[in-house]
């Protein structure tokens, strides 16, 4: 162990950074290896579907919370996202495209065509006995503007900077919308 510890140079603010960003992308890896090889079930798409944004946002601050508690010295902490707005749904349409071609010829030799195409939309829908669930194409995430995080043991100006650089790796926001304080 003493030798893991003196490879990654824990001592230092790099070594520290290192294992912030190992964590982070452990955890990324792990949670894409069970979405490959777990089963969906149709369960499990009902509730996607009616996934609120207040649902997703607070997802992403308890993962940020979870994940910055597991740094050593970190203990208690909160986490509260600004977001510019909130998450926008996509509905799934069904779509029917009608091409209407003319072509006519005058008695002067003139010759004109005209083409006309007609869209129609209409959303798809998913019926579950009475209940009618719009399907969803996409949600697109809303773009988040800061983050304030509280925490016991982030006093140090090592332990701030440690916190930033993990969210930053997680969320590219820039360093100056991110705000951490101790507690």
């Amino acid at each position: 162990m003493d030798k893991l510890m003196d490879k990654l140079n824990m001592n230092s603010k790099k070594g520290i950074q290192n294992l912030v960003i190992f964590l982070i992308a452990s955890i990324i890896m792990i949670i894409m290896i069970n979405s490959i090889f777990s089963k969906p079930d149709d369960k499990q798409e009902i509730k996607i579907i009616e996934t609120s944004s207040h649902t997703v946002e607070l997802s992403f601050e308890e993962k940020l919370e979870s994940i910055l508690s597991t740094i050593h010295g970190i203990r208690n902490v909160s986490v509260l996202i600004a977001y510019e707005n909130t998450v926008e749904k996509v509905p799934l349409y069904d779509s029917k495209e009608i091409t209407t071609v003319t072509e006519e010829a005058d008695k002067n030799g003139g010759e004109r065509k005209t083409r006309e195409v007609n869209n129609e939309y209409t959303v798809v829908y998913e019926e579950n006995g009475n209940q009618k669930n719009v399907l969803m194409k996409q949600n697109i995430m809303p773009k988040m503007t800061g983050i304030i995080v509280t925490a016991e043991g982030a006093d140090s100006n090592l332990m701030k900077e440690s916190i930033i650089s993990a969210i930053v790796a997680v969320t590219g926001l820039s360093s100056n919308k991110i705000v951490v304080f101790g507690k």
